[in-house]
């Protein structure tokens, strides 16, 4: 995603250890930890949200369907005797004759 490479982490650390100081970094850096936790946490709770909504949208559908199918006649439409004038012969696939 951000495409940052060794050389770009090893500047990093530099500037952080210059700029906050040696004293400090530990701190900081279990603060951007907890961040980076609660940041995953989120971005977890917010998936399940949206899997548990397609789910639940899913059940809706299925549920509409089977409702659906219940009330009305199954019928195959490739049966031989659903389709009027037609014999199992002319369903048999043998087009010999």
């Amino acid at each position: 995603m951000f495409d940052i490479g060794w050389p770009e982490l090893a500047v990093i650390a530099i500037l952080a250890v210059i700029v906050i100081g040696p004293k400090d970094l530990p701190i900081v850096l279990r603060a951007l930890g907890r961040w980076a936790g609660k940041a995953r946490a989120m971005v977890r709770e917010f998936r399940n949200g949206i899997e548990e909504m397609a789910k639940e949208a899913e059940l809706d559908a299925l549920r509409k369907t089977a409702s659906g199918e219940a009330d009305k006649p199954r019928l195959e439409p490739n049966a031989p005797e659903d389709v009027p004038g037609t014999t199992p012969k002319d369903f048999s696939g043998d087009e010999r004759g």
